[in-house]
């Protein structure tokens, strides 16, 4: 027992940071309002919206969620090059 009671505790210790994000949403509402509509060049694409609640995944010490890094992405490959 004492042995799993040192594991769970080195665990702890090194396990990878989880988002403040994750604990906020259950209290607070998300504010789903687009704020950007991104539309890449070229045909075929599909555009990709940004919301309000993606803006606070900007802050220091938050994680990236899919739609940020996807608008990212879209805009550094289809509109960069």
């Amino acid at each position: 027992d004492e042995e799993i009671t040192n594991a769970k505790e080195e665990w702890s210790a090194i396990r990878p940071r989880r988002s403040s994000r994750l604990r906020k949403a259950t209290t607070l509402p998300i504010d789903t309002s687009v704020v950007v509509d991104y539309k890449p060049k070229g045909e075929g694409e599909r555009s990709v919206n940004i919301i309000a609640a993606d803006l606070e995944r900007l802050r220091p010490g938050e994680y990236l969620n899919d739609s940020l890094i996807d608008f990212y992405l879209k805009y550094w490959f289809k509109d960069k090059a």
